[in-house]
């Protein structure tokens, strides 16, 4: 009993510390993004990236889409978008993940200034290796 309450005393520690568990939900920024899950689909997104003040989209042979990135996997260092590498407004990316419009909900910030596309959930990049 005694473990089980420290254990969570430490718990509820850690969501009060900076830097502890996991990151916070933006609510401005061109990057969508949800809460990170335990599973991810395999498919791939491959096209053109569109990023600029309002939003980042993916233009592919198969339509646009909206790729929203784990919470933590993906951000914006100036006008490049950083996941697993740096792509700049008009770079070929290739985004692992599948089709969202049925899973999207609360958690999930997409900005204001997005298109209404299609949504992609995004997997975490592969491992360098």
């Amino acid at each position: 009993m005694r473990r089980r309450l420290a254990a969570l005393g430490i718990a509820a520690a850690c969501g009060l510390l900076p830097g502890c568990g996991a990151p916070a939900l933006p609510s401005s920024g061109p990057v969508a993004y949800r809460p990170p899950v335990d599973a991810y689909m395999d498919a791939l997104l491959s096209g053109t990236l569109h990023l600029d003040d309002e939003c980042a989209w993916v233009e592919s042979e198969y339509g646009d889409y909206l790729p929203v990135f784990p919470i933590g996997i993906a951000r914006l260092d100036t006008d490049e978008l950083v996941y697993g590498g740096r792509y700049g407004d008009g770079d070929v990316i290739g985004v692992g993940g599948g089709d969202a419009n049925d899973y999207s909900g609360a958690g999930w910030y997409i900005p204001d200034g997005c298109p209404d596309l299609p949504l992609w959930a995004a997997a975490p990049p592969p491992d360098p290796g």
